[in-house]
């Protein structure tokens, strides 16, 4: 286990030295940033009384105090949480058997995430809209997320969340013996027909919302090709890749303005590699503006932050990095700090928060929480000022998504 006091040492001296170099840049404007993803339907499980422009606007200034500089907004899981013309949007599965098993603690959420993103869609309100809105008044960074292949609860028959598309084209899954491993139920991207499916909705988004970037989140999941597959289907993904820097090309050039393409990819770039992801090629060929190193599901305090920056400096030192710090398994702030100290240590010059919040009072799966730990983190940040001299803890290091791994 690391001593959280004795990095936070070099915290402040990696602080010191990078200080110049943030400035005006366009992720970081003139503060270490903090970015925020708000996942797919967190804010939909919140009481029926908050599906309002009002409550809407009341959540996001509660997130947006001050030190958050960039908020990520993911529009679905397979299901989309809006009107979408391309993809099956989350309330069509209104009347689809809920989920009776008891598996997670986060039995219920059928009922809320469908009907509430429904209820706002009758009253003729676009929630990413308004967000956006409020981001732009409150100067920070307004992002749009996909989830390129999730496969949440795909295992349990006729659950609402899952598109029709993806639960009944067997011959598009990675593998078509799948038996019960959410994993094996991945699209496979050697298939034009998984690539234009997931291209229409990144089209659809880009043309719909005025974002300042758009994130394609490989992490939900990371699994996009047949086991044994990953290395000589890799050209798949990268075509993918151009395909959506042409049309984020077309549509800046159209609004005459920069939009940025974010990449959530595996926590190491040897991972990602080994997963499929020509990350050396996107890199040289200038195909995104953001890394976001990842893990799958827990804080991983052992993410090669400095591996990903020397990989990033050979070949595409323009694109920026990030470690996303990935909350549900963190109890409380000092963790938060203790992750951002081993980050920072190591070459952060920002942090990238996923699932954060259900990390406190707006934590809608019924986890328990003794403190309003995403609250805390929203008002005091990250930074390695605001950490200083505060309590730190830094869970165990916990082998990331082992299936990648072996």
């Amino acid at each position: 286990m690391f001593n959280a006091s004795v990095l936070f040492g070099v915290v402040v001296a990696v602080s010191a030295n990078t200080a110049t170099t943030i400035g005006a840049d366009w992720l970081s404007a003139d503060k270490c940033p903090l970015v925020v993803n708000e996942d797919n339907d967190h804010f939909f499980k919140l009481p029926a009384s908050w599906m309002t422009r009002e409550g809407l606007v009341r959540y996001l200034d509660d997130v947006l105090q001050g030190p958050v500089t960039h908020f990520v907004m993911c529009v679905n899981g397979q299901r989309a949480s809006y009107d979408s013309k391309t993809w099956e949007p989350i309330w069509k599965g209104v009347d689809e058997p809920a989920r009776t098993d008891t598996a997670t603690a986060m039995d219920g959420t059928h009922d809320r995430w469908a009907v509430n993103a429904w209820e706002l869609f009758k009253q003729g309100i676009d929630p990413y809209s308004v967000w956006i809105q409020r981001c732009r008044e409150k100067g920070v960074s307004p992002w749009v997320s996909i989830r390129m292949n999730d496969v949440h609860w795909v295992t349990v028959s006729n659950y609402f969340r899952n598109a029709t598309f993806c639960r009944t084209r067997r011959d598009l899954w990675r593998n078509q013996d799948a038996k019960g491993d959410w994993n094996d139920y991945c699209l496979d991207y050697r298939h034009q027909e998984v690539r234009d499916y997931t291209f229409a909705q990144v089209a659809e988004m880009l043309e719909r919302w005025d974002m300042d970037g758009i994130e394609l989140d490989w992490m939900r999941s990371p699994l996009q090709f047949r086991k044994g597959h990953e290395r000589s289907d890799a050209h798949f993904l990268t075509e993918f890749m151009r395909r959506v820097r042409r049309q984020v090309q077309e549509v800046s050039k159209k609004r005459g303005r920069k939009i940025r393409i974010a990449v959530r990819l595996p926590r190491s770039p040897q991972l990602a590699e080994k997963a499929g992801y020509d990350a050396d090629v996107w890199l040289r060929e200038g195909l995104m503006d953001l890394i976001v190193g990842s893990s799958v599901f827990w804080p991983d305090p052992e993410l090669p932050v400095a591996t990903w920056l020397a990989f990033i400096e050979k070949h595409n030192p323009s694109v920026r990095f990030l470690p996303s710090i990935d909350c549900f398994q963190l109890p409380d702030v000092a963790h938060f700090r203790g992750m951002a100290s081993c980050y920072y240590r190591w070459g952060a010059k920002g942090l990238y928060l996923f699932n954060a919040p259900y990390c406190g009072k707006y934590d809608t799966d019924g986890r328990h929480h003794d403190e309003d730990t995403f609250g805390i983190v929203c008002r005091e940040g990250l930074s390695p000022d605001s950490i200083r001299g505060k309590p730190m803890k830094v869970p165990p290091p916990r082998v990331d998504f082992p299936i990648l791994c072996d």
